[in-house]
């Protein structure tokens, strides 16, 4: 764009021109030449303008010239004084300034292929002292902080962020050196965006998503998900760093021009998305602009359309609705020609001609200026209403001693409150109502009219009787500066407003816990920082929703209103409110029981996401954010409403984040390591400290991809005839083995990527304290949620995949390796304990020792962490008994040297069968065990049931079997048929008391087991013959268990197999283990790393194995409580067609119902005939 040299001859009175000796640069002493302001660059055009982070400085380019001049920006002066010029000759193949620093730094980014960049010290013209640790750094993007930091970023040879603070001159002659101070390592990006408070702001184009680190406490901000195929192409933050600015461009795989352009504007509190405007592809966004914060903000959209016409747009960056055209803004008396740039609301650029700052942008009485003279008429938020509201609250709370409460000053008459598009009337009668009336202004008939809906309502509230004379009084109000109404009462600071069709609305609440408790104590409200925010501090929804019944005005009339329900229903329908105050209104709504309450929350932010009518696409992918307000009650769901949460999962089970299905269907080159289905799709980003592993893994990379070059290089050169090993393997081996692979996997390759709607349900909460975790970890809502339910859908499938090839089967191998050395040890000492020297032994016992005590120690922090839930699972015990009988043999064997044969056994037994348990984890093996577990928990209680019948006969057996020698001789007397069963033939059952299997309960237990299953070698046949009891008994047993319970166990245990899920069991089994490595394994700053644990997932999905699930849903064979919800999107998207399906089964009901309706005129003319 070429910039004019011409002035305005326009008369500015708040910008002067200076005579023109005035506009000649004069540049300092040292430099050998002087420059005029009208020929800067030798006189080319101006290309680019970057201003310093603190305004200290501004920096000019000029592609056609390329060099680059450093201009200072000085206090009350409107022209900027020139410093100095780097020239062309001085820069290494230049390309454009890349940034300018507060100390007279400039960075100016060129060709080069590594470290593509150069910088210089303006004052002396010289290269500053900076080294890079690897002189092939590419550097993508970099940026000098506010303090003085210099941040670049690089994506080869590896991802990584250096951070380069300078040093302190010792005087004025001495060079400053940028000393490398911190060197970070990154994950995956496209685009890089650096703000000027430090803050790294990363885009992926693999999961389109932006996530805001801070690069000094490597902490993740926020996570801002954007639609898919949406590429930033500009990034704005304000101010305070609340709001993130993002103009996006739409960008498909079958074409590479962008399409239509998109302005987001997000909160870097919680990452969601406040509002959407679309611009068609015929306009081009140039720059975004956030202006005059704290006096009503405003964003500044400047953009041209295909004939090069600029637009300049002013928008409300909460809503970005009923843009305004703000032409005006510029046209001040002064000429502001292209390149310029906004900054802290101030204009930097060419300015009449010369390169000025331009101060007066925005305008005193801005407010005024937005309505009057530009028709703004949107919302807006200014800091002079936030501090005008504490100070009345501190003046309210400041009144004391005043006797009785008809002493306080308070309104008593009606008052007037006219402000710049509403007005309100006040109507106070004293004890009997408060009457508000609200007007807007109609500017064709410039008169005041009431608004639209409840244009006048009673506000008097209706306590409860005891208390109903108590006087209220409305002590202060004040127009703010967005026409609302703000007032202090006796019972509360309320804020009214005006929604259109609805008329007169309660905004905000603020009171007393205990609403009829009428002091003036507003303690929440009385710190200085509450009103200093950009939103005001939430209501107290506690209160609200306790006293929603609550009535305001006459009662039994129609007037009666119920302003706390009307300001519920507001809060959960409206964006805005969900977005700032959503979580807080959730864990009021769960903490009062408001179970109906939480559905209506939890629709609104479903519709907020999903459009299931549409044709196009069934997902906003940029306010998936909103479902974490969902997922923050998830346990509780689980517990108190599962049918809700089992309908959110039905109609979440296949989501498309794609807007355009076309390129859905992505023929993937299928790996031998894994299978695309059910995996994850792209990386996601983690900063972290870069290690001298990580330096060696990328030199080594590094050298490789070189390699590679190499031979690639060396294959397609005719005149290099030397033998290439790497060509003859790719050759020979790597591509026919692919080639073949490829063959057999073809109906596989083609996936598609579906999204996990569970935002925020795997990750933890960045604040934490490292003792209190480490003692009492705190679980996230994955680890509290795990229920059968949830494993009936793939996404979570997915999910568990996600976290075992990320770092589960990391953890879990290092945790069977320490097992299988304990297990290892005690065999072998156990094994060979003959055939070993006493030294191996006791090094063996000793090592048995060491790994019992650590696996101790993790069975004693799962019983610290949950005492109750520990002692009440069976596997926890046979996990701690697996654990302390090793232990304890190797202590007692260490001192006595030796140890019982039965405990060797025993603690052989429990390691062995706990080392086949560990293969639960792995599919095919896992199903198995894992089905085993299943039916052996459904079938415990017939267990329990068929052991106390075997109690029952068994002590029945005893009773009649056993010797008569055992009865004391103080007793009473029995015959020998009483005790023994014989008559005075003892010998008959057994000739040896010592032989009796029956002569003690316990033997009496083991031999009616081995009865059970056909062993009844213990009574012999002679018994049977002389007892007639027992006989009876023996044939009782015998049909009762035998024939009738063992068969019936055997039916019932066929019964429970075809029933149990067991891909559901064994998905329930693992992430059980994925949730113990989590809690007890895991350190508490390693569940914070972002690529573990991620906000948001995608996944890749088999189109023909989606096809079959498809299939039996439609055909009603879902296994489960509601059938997933199949949108058009997913059904287009593998060519399945709804349609004719559902054409099919009309026919099909259609066909049946003729069936009944000839069975029923056949059945009524037999009855005719009889």
């Amino acid at each position: 764009m070429e910039s004019s040299t011409s002035s305005s001859t326009k008369p500015n009175p708040t910008f002067q021109l200076q005579s023109q000796d005035e506009h000649k640069i004069v540049p300092s002493s040292r430099h050998s030449r002087r420059l005029s302001i009208e020929r800067p660059h030798n006189g080319k055009p101006i290309s680019k303008i970057i201003c310093s982070p603190r305004m200290k400085y501004a920096g000019t380019w000029s592609n056609d010239d390329k060099s680059a001049i450093l201009w200072s920006i000085i206090t009350g002066q409107h022209h900027l004084k020139y410093e100095n010029e780097i020239s062309r000759t001085s820069i290494t193949l230049p390309k454009t300034l890349s940034a300018v620093s507060d100390n007279m730094h400039i960075v100016i980014k060129t060709n080069s292929y590594h470290l593509n960049f150069e910088m210089f010290e303006m004052m002396n013209k010289q290269k500053p002292s900076l080294r890079f640790p690897n002189s092939r750094n590419v550097i993508d993007r970099s940026e000098f902080t506010r303090n003085g930091d210099f941040v670049a970023v690089s994506s080869f040879p590896s991802y990584r962020a250096f951070i380069f603070t300078p040093t302190t001159p010792s005087d004025s002659n001495s060079e400053i050196e940028w000393i490398l101070t911190s060197m970070l390592e990154l994950s995956y990006f496209s685009d890089s965006f650096i703000t000027i408070y430090g803050n790294l702001i990363l885009f992926n184009d693999k999961t389109f998503q932006l996530t805001n680190w801070n690069i000094e406490t490597l902490k993740l901000q926020t996570n801002c998900p954007i639609d898919w195929s949406y590429v930033p192409d500009l990034v704005e933050v304000t101010e305070d760093e609340e709001l993130l600015g993002i103009c996006a461009k739409n960008y498909t795989e079958e074409d590479d021009d962008p399409g239509t352009s998109r302005i987001y504007i997000y909160s870097t509190m919680n990452g969601m998305n406040l509002a959407t405007y679309d611009y068609d592809s015929s306009i081009s966004i140039d720059k975004i602009y956030f202006i005059a914060y704290e006096i009503g903000e405003r964003l500044l959209v400047i953009s041209h359309n295909t004939e090069n016409n600029i637009k300049k747009d002013l928008f409300d960056p909460y809503t970005l609705e009923n843009p305004v055209n703000a032409e005006n803004l510029f046209e001040n008396g002064v000429t502001i020609q292209n390149p310029y740039i906004i900054k802290f609301s101030q204009i930097i650029g060419l300015i009449d001609g010369s390169i000025s700052i331009y101060r007066e942008f925005i305008r005193n009485n801005w407010v005024n200026y937005l309505r009057d003279q530009l028709n703004d008429y949107n919302n807006l938020f200014t800091l002079n209403d936030r501090k005008a509201m504490h100070e009345m609250i501190k003046k309210a709370m400041n009144i004391e001693n005043y006797g009785s409460r008809y002493d306080i000053d308070h309104i008593e008459q009606e008052e007037t409150y006219p402000g710049r598009l509403l007005k309100w009337e006040l109507d106070c009668q004293f004890l009997k109502s408060f009457i508000l009336k609200a007007f807007y202004f109609n500017h064709e008939g410039n008169e005041w009219l009431p608004v639209q809906g409840k244009s006048q309502r009673n506000i008097f509230p209706n306590f409860h009787s005891e208390i109903q004379d108590r006087p209220q009084y409305i002590i202060q109000c004040r127009i703010l500066d967005n026409d609302d109404l703000f007032m202090i009462t006796t019972f509360g600071v309320l804020i009214w407003t005006i929604i259109p069709d609805k008329g007169i609305r309660l905004l905000h609440y603020w009171g007393n816990e205990d609403l009829y408790y009428q002091e003036l104590t507003y303690t929440k409200l009385s710190y200085s920082d509450t009103f200093t925010k950009r939103i005001l501090p939430p209501p107290e929804f506690d209160i609200i929703i306790k006293f929603k019944e609550l009535s305001f005005g006459p009662e039994g009339s129609k007037d009666v209103s119920y302003f706390f329900k009307e300001l519920i229903e507001d809060y959960i329908t409206n964006k805005f409110s969900i977005i700032f105050y959503g979580s807080i209104i959730m864990n009021s709504f769960v903490k009062m029981n408001a179970d109906l309450m939480i559905e209506k929350l939890c629709e609104s932010c479903f519709e907020f996401n999903f459009k299931p009518n549409s044709d196009s696409n069934n997902i906003s992918t940029s306010n998936i954010q909103l479902l974490s307000i969902i997922i923050q009650i998830f346990p509780e769901l689980l517990q108190k409403d599962p049918n809700y949460l089992e309908g959110f999962l039905s109609r979440t089970a296949f989501v498309i984040p794609f807007i355009d299905q076309s390129p859905l269907r992505v023929r993937e080159k299928p790996s031998i390591f894994h299978s695309s289905h059910l995996y994850q799709h792209g990386t996601y980003n983690y900063l972290s400290k870069t290690s001298i592993i990580n330096i060696f893994i990328s030199r080594i990379y590094e050298r490789w991809k070189h390699f590679q070059y190499d031979q690639y290089k060396h294959r397609f050169d005719n005149n290099n005839k030397n033998f290439s090993i790497y060509s003859y393997i790719e050759t020979f081996i790597t591509i026919p083995f692919q080639n073949w692979y490829d063959y057999y996997n073809f109906d596989n390759n083609i996936t598609i990527k579906l999204l996990l709607p569970l935002p925020k349900f795997i990750s933890y909460p960045e604040s934490y304290n490292t003792w209190s975790e480490l003692w009492n970890p705190l679980p996230s809502n994955f680890i509290k949620s795990i229920d059968g339910e949830l494993y009936k859908y793939w996404n979570c499938e997915a999910l568990l995949n996600f976290k075992w090839n990320t770092y589960g089967r990391k953890y879990y191998l290092t945790i069977w390796l320490f097992y299988i050395i304990l297990l290892g040890c005690f065999t072998m000492a156990a094994t060979k304990s003959n055939e070993i020297s006493l030294n191996s032994l006791t090094s063996l016992l000793q090592a048995t020792f060491i790994f019992g005590i650590w696996h101790l120690m993790i069975e004693f922090r799962k019983f610290t962490y949950s005492p109750l839930n520990y002692i009440m699972d069976f596997w926890n015990l046979y996990d701690f008994c697996v654990v302390l009988f090793p232990v304890i043999t190797s202590i007692l064997w260490l001192q006595n040297g030796s140890v019982s044969t039965w405990l060797l056994a025993t603690s052989s037994l429990l390691l062995e069968l706990k080392f086949i348990l560990f293969f639960r984890i792995i599919e095919p093996i896992g199903i198995y065990i894992a089905l085993i577990i299943s039916v052996a928990k459904r079938i415990l209680v017939f267990l329990i049931i068929m052991g106390f019948i075997i109690l029952a006969f068994a002590h029945s057996f005893h009773l009649l079997l056993r010797p008569t020698s055992d009865i004391s001789s103080d007793g009473p007397s029995y015959n020998a048929t009483g005790m023994n069963g014989v008559e005075e033939n003892d010998q008959s059952v057994n000739a040896d008391n010592n032989n009796n299997i029956f002569s003690t309960f316990g033997d009496a237990i083991l031999a009616t087991y081995l009865m059970l299953i056909g062993d009844s070698t213990s009574i012999s046949p002679s018994a049977l013959q002389y007892n007639t009891f027992l006989t009876f008994l023996v044939v009782a047993f015998s049909f009762f268990t035998i024939l009738y319970l063992l068969n019936l166990f055997i039916g019932i245990l066929s019964k429970m197999i075809n029933e149990t899920n067991y891909e559901e069991s064994f998905l329930i089994h693992k992430a059980k283990v994925l949730a113990e490595i989590e809690l007890f394994y895991m350190l508490p700053h390693q569940r914070r790393k972002r690529n573990w644990f991620p906000e948001i997932i995608f996944y890749t999905v088999h189109v023909n194995k989606l096809r079959n699930l498809v299939r039996i849903i439609q055909n009603d064979k879902w296994n489960g409580f509601e059938k997933p919800y199949l949108s058009p999107a997913i059904l287009k998207v593998i060519k399945v067609e709804y349609d004719n399906f559902s054409k099919n089964k009309q026919v099909e009901i259609e066909i049946g119902e003729i069936k009944e309706l000839i069975m029923n005129l056949r059945d009524n003319i037999v009855e005719i005939d009889e």
